[in-house]
């Protein structure tokens, strides 16, 4: 849940939800804001194991200027193989459409903390070194801009990007995106992962391969084993080479589109009518069926891995809301609609 006010968390919605089994997991807004992210875990089907709430404002730090949050958890099911994790991460972006780079920093971050709760351990296949995710959230972006194509492909090369239009709500010319888009003061790569992280990560696999001699260079007093692995390691991040990655393989559940070809609304007011808000989750493979005219991917073949999609509630048109009236209304209480879907954790 995204926009909860603070006080309605604190007075409703926690002690509400704790009756019904729940346990409420919130950030609030900085800089005096009085709403917030909230995350509802059923406890007697999961168990919290370690949780991470971020606050994407940096002092000093322009493209990380606004007050958004985020919330994620890392989950255990309590019956079922004690190893399994699922790690749910809930997010607002910022609403201005146009500060693309804002929203594009913001994602970095959020995808580099993702990746730390998340990780699993090193593995041949890229899906099998991370446990199962679900990210969900209002990204203030649309289906097929250049921050949506960034979370479904993984990859999106963001210098000379125009900043009103990385959102995909507002066109004109506005300051074009340099690298780095992050300072290193930041620690975070261009690959969404924490440069600490990924060194630690490359030190353990040092450690764990078999058959390295542990003695130590006569000469320079370095370990040979360490020696070795330097001169061959390939460069493990980059900061500003003017492209951003991430490993998630992250997929829709929507599709955006309705069977009558009509496309799906998550917000319908005065201001727009359109998606911007997502539940993605990462699968196993995605192979690319369809690129549009610009060179942007726009469908894929998914194989699911350990996270099944089994239903998803159907969301309206644009067409079916104005029927209705702009949000919100006296049908619908806000001015967003409700995301649902329902998955299968396979063990």
């Amino acid at each position: 849940m995204q926009e909860i006010q603070h006080d309605h968390f604190t007075d409703f919605w926690n002690p509400q939800m704790t009756k019904l089994g729940y346990s409420g997991v919130y950030k609030r807004r900085t800089g005096g804001k009085c709403d917030g992210c909230a995350t509802f875990v059923k406890m007697d089907i999961f168990e919290i194991v370690d949780s991470c709430t971020i606050e994407f404002y940096r002092p000093a730090v322009h493209p990380l200027s606004k007050d958004n949050v985020a919330v994620i958890l890392l989950l255990k099911p309590r019956a079922g193989p004690p190893d399994t994790r699922l790690c749910i991460a809930n997010t607002h972006l910022l609403f201005s459409p146009s500060r693309g780079d804002v929203k594009l920093a913001q994602v970095n971050l959020l995808l580099a903390e993702i990746d730390r709760l998340a990780f699993r351990s090193p593995a041949r296949l890229r899906h099998e070194s991370y446990h199962p995710v679900i990210l969900c959230g209002d990204f203030n972006s649309v289906p097929h801009s250049d921050l949506y194509d960034f979370a479904s492909s993984g990859n999106l090369a963001y210098v000379g990007l125009n900043c009103s239009t990385i959102s995909g709500q507002k066109q004109g010319f506005s300051r074009q995106l340099t690298s780095p888009l992050l300072p290193d003061c930041v620690g975070v790569s261009e690959q969404c992962q924490f440069m600490e992280v990924c060194k630690q990560r490359q030190h353990q696999t040092r450690l764990s391969a078999p058959g390295e001699s542990e003695c130590a260079d006569a000469e320079s007093g370095e370990n040979t084993a360490d020696a070795a692995a330097r001169k061959q390691t390939p460069l493990l991040y980059t900061l500003d080479s003017g492209s951003l990655s991430h490993n998630l393989n992250l997929n829709s559940v929507y599709r955006h589109f309705r069977l009558n070809g009509k496309p799906e609304v998550t917000t319908f007011h005065t201001k727009a009518s359109c998606t911007v808000d997502y539940i993605f989750y990462n699968v196993a493979e995605k192979r690319q069926q369809r690129v549009d005219k610009y060179g942007r991917r726009r469908s894929f073949s998914v194989s699911e891995g350990s996270l099944r999609l089994l239903a998803r509630m159907v969301l309206p048109s644009s067409d079916e809301l104005d029927q209705l009236g702009k949000l919100p209304n006296e049908c619908l209480s806000s001015d967003h609609v409700s995301l649902m879907a329902k998955f299968l954790l396979e063990r």
